[in-house]
């Protein structure tokens, strides 16, 4: 890294300075993660061959925060899965009165398709 963003303290006074070492500290402990955010940002980070320990997290932090985005990724599948079958088990279901397995005129699935006859 060539360059560096800075803040310049040079115009203010000593008390000034302090103050704003405190504050600055004060704002970062306050600071809270969205932890599958920033697992998603180091993740892109690492596939563009950025080195993670430039970022203040030790191996093992990112590691942790990989894994649980992986397992997170993983129980969002998992419940689109689901979801997924709920949505077909609905649409077998869905019969005219009387005559099973047959949409009434105009019926749509759950993408908004016109399902269409059986021929008789």
């Amino acid at each position: 890294m060539s360059d560096v963003p800075c803040i310049r303290l040079a115009h203010l006074s000593e008390a000034q300075k302090r103050a704003y070492v405190i504050a600055d500290n004060k704002l970062a402990l306050n600071a809270g993660w969205d932890e599958k955010m920033l697992a998603l940002e180091l993740q892109d980070l690492q596939g563009m061959d950025f080195d993670l320990s430039l970022t203040g997290f030790l191996g093992n932090e990112i590691d942790e925060l990989l894994a649980e985005l992986l397992r997170q990724l993983r129980g969002e599948r998992a419940r689109e899965r689901v979801g997924s079958a709920a949505r077909r088990k609905r649409r077998h279901e869905t019969h005219r009165p009387g005559r099973p397995g047959l949409p009434e005129r105009g019926e749509r699935d759950d993408e908004g398709r016109e399902r269409q006859r059986a021929r008789e």
